[in-house]
């Protein structure tokens, strides 16, 4: 059996992080690494995982973050290959990545186009380069026929990279750093591979044409706000039998909300183990936000949250208070009207905010 994973992004991440009793190893770090485990966990003798890069999150992992990977890894009865990924890679320089330890232990790290035979399956792995895609991997396929149709009993052959892959909804500025859907296809055709997967783009993708499968990974664990929403992530592909499928671990997720409601009214996802939530507010109610927040942390309903001003809501509403401001006939009546359309969030009297007001004016005008 293999099994595919991509981007599980191990490392020292600082957001919501707590310490933990194992030195080196942050809250953060050791969600990855539980993620990692649950993959090993699934494994017997004979089964390959193999990661499709971007094991760690930085090119200099500590010391204490590649024993512990090194623990999850040795702590599986099957075997793994790890093919370098743009956060693993120092250079392009063989050799210049954070994976040279993981191979020193005894593990298959892939730093150049290869070809690996499991039983009757042929994987053909596209670690990272720096080029686009478009530019080297028809030509590196094409070096590697010979590889390819040098093993007799091969009845499966399946494409693994480390790349995004792009469709006619990949915004332009990411389509230049991508191989094209199109093109995947294409060349799954003329070497007869029945699926190609990706890492390296995180949210999960799938495009089935013919009975093959093209598909985007997606991050095993997902790095933060930059990944957001409830589903896409934890992916875990398995090859046997000539039947490719996937199942989606449980694990944290990084979600966006637009108000506070909608943060404390999601319903329970059974792949989400732990909620950090993003939730943006209209200016002013950042305070009565973090309280409801925080009292959804104390009710394990989420497990951290942070809270942003709608800052082009608040530019729109002070150009509006503003311009009713401007057509006051009087100091007086200006204040009022600036008062009125002051947003003093809940609990607070609008007309105490505006004697105060006055009585401060009043005081200035006194000096």
């Amino acid at each position: 059996m293999i099994r595919l994973v991509a981007d599980a992004h191990i490392g020292g991440h600082r957001g919501f992080a707590t310490p933990t009793d194992r030195p080196g190893v942050n809250s953060r770090c050791a969600l990855a690494l539980d993620l990692l485990s649950q993959v090993g966990a699934r494994m017997v003798h004979d089964d390959t995982t193999v990661i499709l890069g971007d094991l760690v999150d930085t090119d200099k992992p500590s010391p204490q973050v590649l024993a512990a990977i090194m623990h999850e890894l040795n702590a599986s009865p099957g075997s793994y290959c790890i093919c370098k990924g743009n956060h693993d890679s120092a250079t392009p320089r063989p050799g210049d990545n954070a994976l040279g330890p993981l191979s020193e232990a005894g593990h298959l790290v892939v730093e150049s186009p290869r070809v690996l035979v499991y039983g009757d399956t042929a994987l053909v792995l596209l670690p990272f380069q720096p080029e686009p895609p478009s530019d080297w991997v028809p030509a590196a396929l094409a070096a590697l026929r010979p590889d390819i149709e040098h093993h007799s009993g091969i009845r499966h052959l399946i494409i693994g990279s480390h790349f995004g892959l792009s469709d006619s909804e990949t915004p332009e500025f990411l389509s230049g750093g991508a191989l094209p859907v199109d093109t995947a296809f294409a060349l799954c055709s003329e070497y007869n591979a029945c699926a190609w997967l990706s890492g390296d783009w995180h949210s999960r993708k799938v495009w089935e044409r013919g009975g093959v499968t093209v598909a985007q990974v997606g991050a095993l664990c997902p790095t933060g706000f930059d990944n957001p929403g409830l589903t896409g992530y934890g992916s875990v592909w398995t090859f046997e039998g000539g039947r490719l499928t996937w199942v989606e671990l449980a694990g944290p997720r990084f979600v966006k909300y637009k108000g506070v409601r909608a943060a404390l009214d999601e319903a329970p996802s059974p792949t989400c183990t732990l909620r950090f939530a993003q939730v943006t507010v209209k200016a002013g109610e950042e305070d009565e936000a973090r309280e409801l927040l925080a009292a959804a942390v104390g009710a394990g309903t989420l497990a951290g949250f942070e809270v942003i001003a709608d800052r082009n809501e608040a530019l729109e509403n002070a150009g509006e208070t503003a311009a009713y401001v401007a057509t006051a006939t009087s100091f007086e009546a200006a204040l009022e009207r600036a008062v009125e359309r002051l947003n003093v969030g809940a609990g607070v009297d609008r007309g105490e905010v505006l004697r105060l007001a006055k009585q401060r004016v009043a005081q200035a005008k006194g000096k």
